[in-house]
């Protein structure tokens, strides 16, 4: 299993980190083949000598998909299960793993970038994936 774009649980989330992120790593054991993320914590060092865990802060990469790359899908090898966020950021990463560490189309990186940083301007496709994502849709009943 790899992890992408899933931050380490925050302070204020139902347990933290010790209560959320570190028993689900626990948990996982040997099944974790490796866990890569852009968002800060204070507990990135505790895994820094643990090489599944790619991890790095915003400022050093703005989104997820530009820390995937092929010598890094290489490496962990083959996986059956890939755990993402369900932005855009989080399933360009999953589709760049996939896709052996290549991005899903050309410029996707600078689109997950300008997606989450909310700097710069994504493609229009881009732009019409995460409208799609972020949509609300209204629930209507059926009648017979």
């Amino acid at each position: 299993m790899v992890v992408l774009d899933i931050a380490f649980a925050g302070h204020g989330t139902h347990g933290g980190f010790e209560g959320v992120t570190l028993p689900f790593i626990e948990g996982l054991g040997e099944r974790l083949r490796a866990w890569v993320d852009h968002h800060d914590h204070d507990q990135h060092q505790r895994f820094a000598s643990d090489s599944r865990f790619v991890l790095a802060t915003k400022a050093q990469h703005g989104a997820c998909p530009e820390m995937i790359d092929p010598p890094l899908v290489e490496r962990i090898g083959p996986v059956e299960t890939i755990v993402c966020h369900t932005d855009f950021d989080g399933l360009a990463s999953a589709a760049k793993w996939i896709r052996g560490g290549t991005e899903p189309y050309a410029g996707a990186d600078d689109d997950a970038r300008a997606i989450d940083t909310r700097l710069g301007t994504p493609s229009a496709t881009a732009d019409r994936i995460d409208r799609a994502l972020r949509a609300r849709p209204a629930t209507r009943a059926c009648s017979a």
